[in-house]
């Protein structure tokens, strides 16, 4: 399908019927739309599913985690975190921590610009992994080192 829109679609509407293994060439397609917009219409879709298993869920998890150790980008992560229910990121919320972990590796690699745009949108799942102690460390954090920051 060479046209995005038509992938969009496709995707958004068979996502309630893939299996375990269509995940990855899912997660493949949206990783190749550029539209930021229409990428993440297609996560949403995929990643809020509530017939996702914890297997499932651990599948995707593996897959993000890969993809971001290979490009050095948490763009992926970051939508995905952004598109995940509350009652998913709280029911696994030990499957998260090291994709959480790895986007604030990436993010701290970035100019401040850019990442604290990003840490603003990852705050709520931060909230629902580690609660409002673990927000406003995050916060503090940033602020203690925030003159240092390119």
């Amino acid at each position: 399908m060479e046209d995005e829109g038509n992938q969009v679609q496709a995707l958004v509407a068979l996502a309630p019927r893939l299996g375990k293994t269509q995940l990855s060439e899912a997660l493949d397609i949206v990783r190749s739309i550029k539209d930021r917009a229409k990428r993440a219409q297609v996560l949403e879709a995929l990643v809020s599913l509530s017939s996702l298993s914890q297997t499932g869920w651990a599948i995707v998890l593996d897959l993000i985690m890969a993809q971001m150790r290979k490009t050095g980008n948490a763009d992926f992560a970051l939508h995905m975190l952004k598109a995940a229910d509350s009652p998913i990121l709280q029911s696994s919320s030990a499957q998260f921590y090291p994709i959480v972990h790895e986007v604030l590796r990436l993010l701290a690699q970035r100019e401040r610009r850019d990442t604290l745009l990003d840490l603003a949108l990852l705050a709520p799942v931060v909230y629902l992994l580690g609660g409002e102690k673990a927000v406003t460390e995050m916060f503090e954090a940033t602020l203690e080192i925030g003159c240092w920051w390119p």
